[in-house]
């Protein structure tokens, strides 16, 4: 099994949970290079942070964990490169709320051309 890293992304104050080698440079961006991102505890993007997830990333769910908003997210997939967010057990729940944003400006995050499937909840507002 691989080691789990919880870290604090240099630039902008998210922190993030995976189970792939995150790097300590991290920028806020989650890139194809290092997807799949497995999602093994709560994901926070704190205000005034950036979560920017990169066309043809693949987000998967361990649990019922989620990703919760408070600054801004960017999530802008392509027609060719969709951002897919799934379970760890393709056609099995995981029980996650994906996004959750809170106390935050709609008007700043982003969401195009993602694909969300085997959750609880997809988007809670």
């Amino acid at each position: 099994m691989e080691p789990i890293h919880y870290e604090r992304t240099s630039s902008n104050g998210a922190y993030r949970r995976c189970r792939n080698q995150c790097s300590r440079r991290s920028s806020g961006i989650w890139s194809v290079a290092n997807s799949p991102y497995t999602v093994v505890g709560a994901v926070q993007v704190l205000v005034g942070s950036t979560l920017t997830i990169n066309p043809g990333v693949t987000v998967k769910y361990a649990g019922a964990y989620q990703i919760y908003i408070q600054g801004t997210l960017i999530a802008n997939g392509t027609v060719g490169s969709p951002i897919i967010f799934g379970s760890t057990s393709a056609g099995v729940s995981s029980g996650a709320t994906m996004l959750k944003f809170e106390g935050t400006n709609l008007s700043n995050s982003q969401l195009s051309f993602v694909q969300m499937s085997d959750a609880a909840k997809a988007i809670m507002l």
